[in-house]
C-alpha cells in the first residue's frame, strides 16, 4: 500500500511497510517545514479523523484499508495548550 502524505500544499508518497517511528522520520526528511509538533490522522469509512500516534495505531489503520489506491494521510499541528478540567 502506497501512503500519500498532506501537510498544506505539499504531497509526498510513502511505501507503507515502515514502522511508525520509520514512516514519522521518513516524513521529516522529507516535508520541509513541519512544525514542530505534530500529528498524523486519516478519514475513516465514517468520515471520522482517526488519529495515528502509535505503532498499534498504524497496524490498525493499515489492517483497515481495503483500497489498491494510495491512501491520504494528513499531517496535523499539534498545539502545545492543554485543556486542564
Amino acid at each position: 500500500m502506497i501512503l500519500k502524505v498532506v501537510f498544506g500544499s505539499e504531497i509526498h508518497l510513502f511505501n507503507s511497510n515502515q514502522t511508525y517511528n520509520e514512516l514519522r522520520n521518513s516524513i521529516q526528511k522529507s516535508f520541509k517545514k513541519l512544525p514542530d509538533n505534530w500529528t498524523l490522522s486519516y478519514s475513516d469509512t465514517e468520515n471520522d479523523q482517526v488519529s495515528i500516534g502509535s505503532e498499534e495505531d498504524l497496524k490498525i489503520f493499515q489492517a483497515s484499508v481495503i483500497s489498491d489506491k494510495p491512501v491520504k494521510i494528513f499531517i496535523y499541528e499539534v498545539s502545545e495548550q492543554r485543556i486542564v478540567t
